[in-house]
C-alpha cells in the first residue's frame, strides 16, 4: 500500500491512507469476530507482529517523504488492529476518536509533503533539508 501512496497524486493518497485503510481495519475487526477470541488473537498479533517488522525494516531506506508518511499511516493502523482485541467499550469510543485524528493529521501531512514538493521541487529527504 505504501507503494501505492507515492505513485498516485495527493488526493488519491489521502483517500487511499484517510478511507480505504480504515474500511481494511474495521472489515478485520469484522474478521475477527467469526473466530474464536483466543485463537483470533493470537491470529492477529501474529501477522500484525509481521507487518510492523515488515514496516520497521522499509522504512530505514526510505527517502520519500511521502513514502514515510504512508508506512507511518499503515504502521498506526496495524498497531491499532492490535489494540482493537482488549473488547471495552470504552477502548472502542477511544478507536473511533483515533481514526477520526488520524484521518486529519494524514491529510495535513500528505498536503505538507505535496507543498515541500511544490517548493523544493522534490520529496526527498535527502534534497529537502532544514525542515
Amino acid at each position: 500500500m505504501p507503494k501505492a501512496h507515492v505513485e498516485v497524486s495527493t488526493g488519491i493518497s489521502v483517500f487511499l491512507s484517510c478511507i480505504l485503510i480504515k474500511l481494511s481495519f474495521f472489515s478485520l475487526l469484522k474478521f475477527k469476530g467469526l473466530f474464536p477470541a483466543e485463537f483470533s488473537y493470537n491470529l492477529f498479533a501474529g501477522i500484525i507482529v509481521v507487518a510492523v517488522y515488515d514496516v520497521a525494516t522499509r522504512v530505514s531506506n526510505v527517502r520519500d517523504l511521502k513514502a514515510l508518511v504512508a508506512y507511518g499511516s499503515v504502521l498506526h493502523t496495524n498497531l491499532l488492529a492490535l489494540l482493537a482485541h482488549l473488547d471495552n467499550t470504552m477502548f472502542f469510543k477511544g478507536i473511533a476518536l483515533y481514526i477520526v485524528g488520524h484521518s486529519y493529521a494524514t491529510t495535513v501531512l500528505f498536503l505538507s509533503v505535496n507543498l515541500i514538493e511544490a517548493h523544493y521541487g522534490s520529496r526527498s529527504v535527502l534534497a529537502v533539508t532544514g525542515l
